[in-house]
């Protein structure tokens, strides 16, 4: 059986396909894209509706996420 042999452009695909393997691996979080899901969506929706109920008013902007 011939051995596996890559071209220079190929092996560099390669070695960073491998790399990129590995390092997704070790990630302990799932990628966030920047956009919330509509679970959270809607609980902060309830959660200022509960706000305004109970008299609550606020302008600061939660720290929490960036979306």
């Amino acid at each position: 059986m011939k051995p596996f042999v890559l071209s220079g452009v190929m092996y560099n695909k390669y070695k960073r396909s491998q790399a990129n393997r590995i390092s997704r691996a070790k990630q302990k979080m799932p990628h966030r894209g920047g956009s919330k899901s509509i679970a959270t969506l809607m609980n902060e929706k309830n959660m200022m509706q509960e706000n305004l109920r109970n008299g609550e008013t606020s302008n600061e902007q939660s720290h929490d996420g960036v979306a």
